[in-house]
This record gives structure tokens, sequence and C-alpha cells, in this order.
């Protein structure tokens, strides 16, 4: 897939072997990426909107080929000398002709996932891209990670705080649904959700 790709914000291949058992992919060198630059310092207002308007270029490039990267995070965003960023590591991306069919859902870095993929749901589009765009963005502004916790359920909690939970019946049917789809995170739910 990669190899068909041409965009400047989108990583390309500069070689490409395949063994019986295994490909490999040769990508140019670059020295930094996004989360090195949040690390070392918060990246000022212009860069923040000149990254801003690149992150989501690329993207539409991507969705218009029904392609979702599917781990969008600042890790995946390598920095060129001239403040290009170049959106790489495709390992998760997929084509998906028909958007509205069940997918995996072990997708994206867990700051980065939204609340649908969080209580299991198989079932998205490329609104995840979108979502962790927005998540990358807000850590630029931040300078840390919007949802940073260690889990899924502290993620949404914080998604909740920040954003407000649903409405009461719409919030137990909500962890219901996710009770049944991940029952090991039912001790968890009981003691860090609160029901409204």
């Amino acid at each position: 897939m990669i190899q068909s790709l041409n965009h400047p914000n989108i990583i390309k291949a500069s070689e490409h072997f395949e063994s019986q058992k295994n490909e490999y992919i040769v990508y140019e060198y670059f020295q930094t990426d996004l989360a090195k630059l949040i690390k070392n310092r918060k990246p000022q207002v212009s860069e923040i909107k000149c990254f801003t308007k690149q992150i989501f270029s690329a993207l539409v490039y991507l969705h218009e080929r029904n392609i979702i990267h599917r781990d969008v995070k600042p890790d995946n965003f390598l920095i060129e000398e001239n403040k290009n960023l170049i959106l790489c590591d495709f390992d998760l991306a997929k084509i998906f002709e028909n958007l509205k069919e069940k997918k995996c859902k072990n997708v994206c870095t867990v700051y980065y996932k939204p609340p649908e993929v969080l209580v299991g749901s198989q079932y998205y589009d490329e609104t995840i891209d979108v979502w962790a765009a927005g998540c990358v963005i807000a850590e630029m502004l931040l300078g840390k990670p919007l949802f940073e916790c260690r889990n899924e359920i502290g993620v949404l909690n914080k998604i909740f705080e920040l954003i407000g939970s649903p409405n009461v019946i719409l919030n137990n049917l909500f962890y219901f649904i996710f009770y049944l789809k991940n029952p090991i995170f039912f001790l968890q739910i009981l003691i860090n959700i609160h029901f409204l």
C-alpha cells in the first residue's frame, strides 16, 4: 500500500525487498519526530498551525482513498529539516472498500483512541483518525497528552470529565455494553466509574 501513496506529508519508501517469509521496506532517515519536539519544547502557535494543516492534508489524502491509518500519534509524524511533517508507520493502516464493515478493535495507541473504540466497537470509520489528530493538536498546545492515563477505563474517565458523560440512560447502556464486550474490566468499572 505505502508504495502507491504519493503525498508530501506521507512517507515514501526508498527501497523494497521481499524474501520467502518477510517483506522489508527502507525509508529515508529523519532525525526527529513530533513526539520528541513536544517533549523538548512546546511548539510555537505558528508551528502548531502549520503542523495542523499538514496533519489534516495527509489524512484527507488517505481518507479519499478509503485508507484508515488507525495509529495517528505524535511519534508517527516525522519532521524534516524544513519543518515538513511526514506521516509514517502504516502497520495498522488498512484499505476499506466498505467503511461500515466490521474491523479489528485493537487499533490506536490508548491516549488517542476515540470512545467508541475504547468500549470495544468494531464498527468505526475514518473519524478515528480525526479524533486522534485532535488529540495530537491538543498535545502540541498542552505539551502533554490530553487523555494521559494507564488504561482504557482511565482514558474514558478523562474524556467524560472533559466533554461530559452521556445522559443517564445512554450512560448506563454505554457501560453495560462495555461490560459485555470487556468482562475483565467489570471490576474497574465498578471502582472507577460512577453512574449518574
